[in-house]
């Protein structure tokens, strides 16, 4: 458990009306709060929105506001789940600020996210790797690799104060490129923000991004070091992270179908499968700076850049299953849903190689990424040989 405090509850719309409650984040990123009473106000909420005009913004009524130890508390996006006893109420949220003073605007100088296990995978940087300038939302900070022996952050300096909603989706990009490298998600322990006119820094939970603290050093690299597909140093550090940055900014409709189609892959494969076709062609229309194009021609052109044994095969296979699905031709036709999910895991991994592309990676690192044994499952010569 990444967090488990008691404290007490309310809501802006009705501060008088509070409730007890426990306060948890689990090792998987979840925010949850349990309260022993009620801070819902029948008279004005129904079904979470406002049945008359309380001066409140949509975001302020769904927020609960909390105070324990002295430490104040702000939970973010909070959806009312069933309770499981009367007279309890039940939340989850989307964030969480703790700290002894949280300003109302939520902007901050200073962000720093934490990692355990990464030694490995950041180790053998030069010093000259591990910092950089970067532009985010028109937002400019530094961003540099600190950190000791025992585990490894992420520090970003904002000159003008920063959201912590930037703060929070900038992060998610990066973690992203984390998990690319790893093949895995990225250890994340705890993100906190600071600001220049205070000393004191404020712990943020997020559950737009996974945290994870339950694995050992050892342990870590012994289940995830067969997944690598390439290291920090490989990317030349922080420089790597700044394009992939900039990246994001230009691809973000791709990246973020990558994203939805990755929280479920062996799951709704037939979602997720539209959800990367449609990346392939966003990815080719941004690449194009065309509105229309031809997919079946674009994905010839990408696959055999990428995997150039079997394009044709491959690209025939994932165009049928396309035109069936977009369509409404038959979900399947004549293919298994173990080959929908390989072909699936191809478009992800021709998505990510071209996009490394795009970021300037090196050849011989796209050459090594390209060989792993992964890659080469989805991209290789056996994508005929179906499981």
């Amino acid at each position: 458990m990444l967090l488990d405090i008691i404290g007490q509850f309310w809501r802006a719309v009705a501060p008088e009306k509070r409730a007890k409650g426990q306060l948890t984040v689990d090792d998987t990123g979840r925010i949850l709060l349990k309260l022993w009473g009620s801070i819902e106000d029948h008279n004005r909420f129904s079904y979470g929105m406002s049945l008359r005009n309380d001066g409140l913004t949509f975001y302020e009524q769904h927020t609960i506001h909390g105070i324990s130890d002295e430490q104040f508390i702000k939970i973010s996006q909070c959806q009312r789940l069933y309770a499981p006893r009367a007279g309890t109420e039940d939340y989850e949220a989307l964030s969480v600020l703790i700290g002894p003073d949280i300003p109302e605007d939520h902007q901050f100088n200073v962000a720093l996210f934490r990692f355990e296990n990464l030694e490995h995978w950041t180790s053998d940087l030069p010093t000259n790797d591990k910092k950089a300038e970067i532009e985010f939302r028109k937002m400019k900070a530094d961003m540099s690799i600190v950190g000791d022996s025992s585990s490894t952050m992420i520090e970003l300096d904002f000159p003008d104060r920063c959201h912590v909603a930037t703060i929070t989706e900038l992060f998610s990009h990066i973690q992203m490129l984390g998990k690319i490298g790893l093949g895995e998600d990225v250890p994340l322990v705890r993100m906190s923000v600071a600001r220049d006119d205070s000393k004191q820094t404020i712990t943020l939970f997020t559950g737009n991004v996974r945290l994870d603290n339950s694995v050992g050093s050892e342990e870590f690299w012994q289940l995830h070091w067969g997944n690598v597909w390439f290291r920090m140093r490989d990317i030349d550090g922080i420089a790597g992270v700044k394009q992939w940055i900039e990246l994001y900014d230009k691809f973000r409709p791709v990246l973020d179908l990558i994203k939805d189609a990755r929280k479920k892959p062996l799951e709704q494969v037939e979602s997720n499968f539209i959800r990367l076709v449609i990346a392939v062609e966003a990815f080719a229309r941004i690449k194009k700076g065309k509105q229309s194009i031809n997919f079946k021609k674009e994905l010839r052109d990408m696959i055999t850049k990428e995997a150039r044994e079997n394009a044709k095969d491959l690209s025939a296979k994932i165009v049928k299953f396309r035109n069936n699905l977009v369509f409404h031709r038959g979900l399947r036709g004549d293919f298994s849903i173990h080959e929908l999910y390989r072909l699936s895991e191809s478009m992800y991994c021709l998505l990510i190689l071209c996009l490394l592309r795009e970021c300037g990676l090196r050849e011989e690192i796209l050459t090594r990424v390209r060989s792993h044994q992964y890659v080469m499952w989805a991209l290789g010569e056996s994508i005929n040989d179906v499981d």
